[in-house]
């Protein structure tokens, strides 16, 4: 790559993100929006790869797949202000004054779902532990397979409503009790080492949080963030290493293998949407990997066969000249495994629903009276939109359930309250 297409690339993303957030926020009034979220992580990854990276050994990210990326990020663009012209943008901003109300409301059912999803984290971590063989397998693939999947881990997709929720309201009060939950969760999510669930869990939680304005959002915490996910990112792999002692797993080779590992995990998404463009299988042409929740879903629950299908792409390509460190990906960000899997036209009409989708939960979340479960769904959608660049996570279970449990959870505890409420006043009454 040249050094004039080099600078291009660079002029050309910051002038698409600065010309997004501008429009974006004239519009809208705010700077965290579903596109924002989605282009600047994008952008400045790009930009660091361009600029630093390639000095480094990596790979540039050429202009043909970031004018693809970019017209991704146009049609998801469009979308959205398609449907909100189509709502006529009949939403308030503020939302402070609701605060007490929403957390007197949801409170007690939120400590008791997270109380339930630590205890079965805990005891299917201690389940998962003696099926593998004891803490020497903390870091295997079959404690990952034991840890990962049964009943008691889908029982654990309840830390995400309560962890996002409850982390507003320790902001709120600052009760010690409730930042307690807030770790336990945390640790039963840390200690499967995935990193996506470990940086989405805090995302949604900081959009939820700023949602409500009891965050604000500025460069200097930005970059505060940066370091915090590059420390949970070095602990989750620590501990595996604990395995072989902590004083080796602090040492200076492995610390230096996690870094490499680190910007490997943070290029790779941009780098490996680049060089895919450069490889004669793709793309496949083959949808079912895309909407692969709602095919299994099918074949399981009501063909009842086995069959699942494989969404993780087994194909490895390096992304830089330096095979000294594990500098490979299998993940292309979202764009990437949309073109891998149905091509340009594809990707753009996929994008412009998705981009429809995120902002009619904006709306949703943002509207008069607005339900709580709408507001966490459109936080924790941010957080994945916010990962774009690393990969396409939309077609994982994991994502879908989680989405049902915001909106059952909630929903559970209002009609709860409804009959609780009548039965107390029909007792009164009598």
């Amino acid at each position: 790559m040249g050094i004039f297409e080099n600078i291009t690339s660079v002029v050309l993303l910051l002038l698409f993100a600065v010309t997004v957030s501008y429009f974006s926020y004239r519009r809208e009034g705010l700077f965290i929006t579903p596109i924002n979220v989605m282009v600047w992580p994008y952008v400045i990854v790009s930009i660091m790869v361009n600029v630093v990276g390639i000095h480094f050994g990596y790979f540039a990210v050429h202009l043909k797949s970031i004018f693809f990326v970019l017209s991704c990020m146009t049609f998801f663009g469009i979308g959205g202000i398609l449907i909100q012209k189509f709502l006529n943008d009949d939403y308030e901003i503020e939302q402070q004054h609701k605060l007490q109300d929403m957390f007197t409301q949801y409170r007690s059912a939120f400590i008791i779902v997270g109380i339930i999803a630590i205890l079965a984290g805990f005891i299917h971590f201690y389940h998962a532990l003696n099926q593998v063989g004891g803490w020497v397998q903390i870091a295997s693939r079959e404690f990952e397979e034991a840890y990962g999947k049964g009943l008691l881990a889908h029982v654990m997709v309840l830390n995400r409503p309560a962890f996002l929720f409850l982390a507003a309201y320790f902001l709120y009060r600052k009760r010690v009790s409730v930042l307690a939950l807030l770790v336990l969760m945390f640790v039963t999510v840390l200690v499967l080492q995935i990193k996506n669930n470990i940086i989405t869990i805090l995302l949604g939680a900081f959009y939820f949080s700023y949602l409500f304005k009891l965050v604000k959002f500025n460069l200097k915490k930005a970059f505060v963030y940066a370091i915090v996910i590059f420390v949970l990112f070095n602990v989750s792999y620590i501990i595996g290493y604990t395995r072989i002692g902590v004083s080796n797993a602090y040492s200076s080779k492995i610390q230096e293998y996690l870094v490499h590992l680190f910007f490997s995990y943070l290029f790779g998404g941009p780098i490996g949407t680049s060089e895919i463009f450069n490889y004669a299988q793709y793309p496949m042409y083959s949808m079912k990997e895309v909407f692969a929740v709602p095919i299994n879903l099918y074949n399981v629950l009501l063909l009842g066969s086995s069959d699942i299908i494989e969404i993780i792409i087994r194909h490895w390509i390096p992304i830089s000249t330096n095979y000294r460190f594990f500098h490979s990906t299998n993940v292309f960000g979202l764009f990437g495994m949309l073109y891998a899997f149905i091509g340009v036209y594809g990707s753009l009409i996929y994008m412009f629903f998705l981009g429809v989708f995120a902002y009619l939960l904006k709306y949703l979340s943002y509207k008069k009276n607005a339900f709580v479960g709408f507001q966490l769904v459109y936080t924790f959608f941010l957080s994945y939109l916010t990962l774009a660049f690393f990969g396409l996570f939309f077609n994982i279970i994991i994502v879908s359930e989680v989405i049902v449990v915001m909106l059952i959870v909630p929903l559970i505890n209002n009609v709860w309250k409804m009959l609780w409420g009548s039965i107390d006043a029909y007792s009164v009454g009598t």
